[in-house]
């Protein structure tokens, strides 16, 4: 986390944010990071998947999702 975190102009805030607040959640399947993503609803969620459909069809608030096939 430490690269992305250096590129943006609120590189400060956002260090100080992941650092108080980032966590990395590694689930077994699919439909439990789908529950965990909609039981945290939080504003910003990266999810990394090869199934974007999926997460499309069950993630309540998608708007606030990203996805990702590798880490960004």
């Amino acid at each position: 986390m430490e690269r992305p975190l250096r590129v943006p102009p609120t590189a400060g805030i956002a260090t100080k944010s992941w650092e108080k607040f980032g966590e990395i959640i590694v689930v077994e399947s699919k439909q439990e990071m789908s529950t965990i993503a909609n039981d945290l609803a939080f504003e910003h969620v990266q999810i990394m998947t090869s199934d974007e459909d999926f997460f499309l069809r069950t993630c309540k608030t998608p708007a606030h999702c990203s996805w990702a096939r590798e880490p960004t």
